[in-house]
């Protein structure tokens, strides 16, 4: 096949092997292979026009075994010698950290008798002075008689300019040489973004090679340790706070709990939660202001969402420590009730009862709540379904289940369909009595039938009433009881429970 004319053949884009000859052999150092070329060949030939074999004296090389024009000796650097690295023929990619940190923190010059080249037209030449007192970040290359920078060769990977299509050309990926405007192009590129920027990159890389700062991982794992250090301490005042206002029953909400903590008193109640945060920046909570001044306003952490899932995380925490409990124990019976709470949802309550053995103490009955659940339909077969399920999502071993107590409800304690039923058809060992408390309470309810106990409730009903709902017979009261009764602890009458007969038996007691 015919070459198309002006393309070029594969073998130019080779490099051609240098041929040197004895007149170009002026300078023995600028001619002499650096440790790549070394290892790369094992007999290195010079083109030789005449004359005897000479001998090149080098330092550290053995004067028994002399490099010679027509080969040399394999050299093997145990130290790191800056006369014996040239700059120009080496592989930046190729070297190791340990040398380019060499390359960084040492002067790049041949020895001190070495003769550097001079030009025939301006009798101009490099001047060792300017890497060691004017621009030390310079290295000279002796097979090119050019100088690079050492930061920008090392540590510069992209193209300059617009876009960063332009190459920066000499001084980092090629050689500089011209010596008349020498100085005036080493400060031009001393001003250069791109040198500052390697020259910062090679300062850094020096300080983490000695020790002296930690490496980009380590900087970004100590930075992010950091964070997250002060993320706990601003947002754990917050989370005690929400602790303060469960243990003590108190409501977290206000009618304007939304936004920014303001620090100073609002005009609109916001809340208990957010008025004790007040109370403890007031106090001097550092963290907690330096939070509530700086963070976001969707990372405050105080928002009613907020709230829930720390109150929801808590009791994640809490109701997994009781399952543990639980799990360990040899068996456990299944307690439910429901009633309608005060927002007019239907709850079905739902505990535990059974025997735990801390270690090496005595074994303890215990009946743990683990959750309510809202009902919506009061079925056996729902309410069955319910609490199956609430146990599959505890992770209850059913197995273990041997007792179930409800109230006597027809569609709890139903013999033919009721949840007791339902349950044990599943779970056979689990064995349905009806609640103790429930049946006492049915058995007192029942003494009402008997005028003599109908009529004295109905006596301390109207009694309890009387000082209750009127402010003078209560005064009148009051001072009765500070008269006869000074050290008495109770002051008021306790009015009787209208849904639970057995719970007023404190307000017979304290009439």
């Amino acid at each position: 096949m015919k070459r198309r004319q002006g393309q070029p053949m594969i073998t130019s884009f080779f490099k051609k092997p240098k041929a040197y000859n004895l007149d170009d052999a002026a300078n023995v150092d600028k001619n002499f292979p650096n440790n790549s070329e070394c290892n790369e060949q094992s007999n290195l030939s010079f083109k030789v026009n005449s004359g005897p074999k000479m001998n090149f004296r080098v330092e550290g090389i053995d004067e028994e075994n002399p490099v010679t024009t027509t080969g040399f000796q394999e050299i093997v650097h145990p130290v790191w010698q800056a006369n014996r690295f040239d700059i120009g023929n080496t592989n930046r990619n190729s070297l190791d950290d340990t040398t380019k940190k060499n390359v960084l923190s040492t002067k790049l010059l041949p020895k001190e008798k070495y003769k550097f080249p001079t030009e025939k037209s301006h009798n101009r030449n490099f001047q060792p002075k300017w890497i060691t007192n004017d621009f030390t970040w310079l290295a000279y290359s002796a097979s090119e008689d050019s100088v690079y920078c050492k930061p920008c060769w090392l540590f510069f990977h992209e193209g300059v300019g617009k876009g960063g299509y332009q190459n920066p050309g000499k001084l980092v990926s090629v050689g500089f040489r011209d010596w008349k405007k020498a100085k005036e192009s080493f400060k031009k590129h001393m001003e250069k973004e791109y040198h500052k920027v390697c020259v910062l990159q090679a300062t850094s890389f020096l300080k983490i090679s000695t020790g002296k700062q930690l490496d980009i991982a380590s900087q970004l794992d100590s930075q992010r340790t950091k964070e997250i250090a002060e993320n706990r301490a601003a947002i754990e005042p917050i989370i005690r706070t929400i602790f303060f206002c469960a243990e003590q029953e108190l409501p977290l909400r206000g009618d304007h709990d939304s936004g920014a903590l303001s620090l100073t008193r609002p005009e609109k109640k916001d809340g208990k939660f957010r008025a004790l945060l007040r109370f403890r920046i007031e106090s001097g909570d550092k963290n907690l202001e330096k939070h509530v001044l700086n963070s976001s306003k969707n990372a405050t952490y105080m928002s009613p969402i907020i709230q829930n899932e720390v109150i929801q995380t808590c009791s994640d925490i809490v109701t997994e420590k009781v399952i543990d409990r639980i799990s360990n124990a040899e068996c456990f019976s299944l307690l439910g009730d429901e009633t309608m709470d005060v927002s007019g949802t239907e709850q079905l309550s739902l505990c535990i009862r059974y025997v735990d053995i801390p270690d090496l103490q005595a074994p303890v009955l215990r009946e743990d709540f683990v959750g309510f659940i809202p009902i919506n339909d009061q079925s056996s077969e729902n309410l069955a379904n319910v609490i199956l399920q609430r146990c599959d999502e505890l992770n209850l071993d059913m197995t273990k289940c041997v007792g179930q107590g409800y109230d006597g409800a027809a569609n709890m304690a139903g013999h033919l369909s009721g949840v007791q039923t339902r349950i044990r058809e599943n779970y056979p060992k689990a064995r349905y009595i009806h609640c103790a408390s429930h049946r006492l309470n049915l058995t007192l309810s029942n003494v009402m039938s008997v005028p003599a106990i109908r009529n004295c409730l109905r006596v301390v009903s109207q009694v309890v009433n009387l000082f209750r709902n009127h402010s003078n017979a209560n005064k009148i009261f009051q001072e009765t009881i500070q008269e006869h009764a000074p050290d008495s602890k109770k002051k008021r009458l306790l009015r009787l429970c209208d849904t639970r007969f057995i719970e007023r038996h404190d307000s017979i007691i304290v009439f």
